[in-house]
């Protein structure tokens, strides 16, 4: 008993651990190393950007973007031709896997945040 009640107190403990991890700044990041100061800063260009929205960009570049080639450096290409190259990309995804596996709003997200931890980081 006494066992398995360290064993779930140690797993509790490492799982509150890695949930949020504080930066320099002292703003909390997320498990994906996303911070609020990255949603602020994109939210400056695109009105109403949350940390989620961009969780959810970083999951599906994560997933699908690197399932077809290696990571880019985001902040190599510019920011109004990621307007162009990402939708392009999102259906390139969608038409090799003959089903829409990334919508309009992860999309958009997807969008968000590669311009925004990309040229925007800058």
């Amino acid at each position: 008993m006494k066992k398995s009640t360290v064993i779930l107190c140690a797993l509790a403990l490492a799982a509150a651990c890695k949930s949020t991890k504080v930066t320099k700044d002292g703003a909390g990041a997320s498990s994906s190393g996303l911070t609020q100061s990255d949603a602020d800063r994109g939210a400056a260009k695109f009105d109403g950007l949350t940390l989620a929205q961009l969780e959810r960009g970083k999951e599906i570049d994560d997933k699908y973007c690197t399932a077809c080639h290696a990571k880019k450096n985001y902040k190599e290409i510019g920011f109004d031709k990621l307007n162009g190259v990402v939708p392009n990309m999102v259906g390139k995804a969608n038409k090799k896997a003959g089903a829409e596996v990334i919508s309009t709003e992860d999309g958009e997200a997807l969008l968000r945040y590669i311009q925004t931890m990309g040229p925007l980081s800058k």
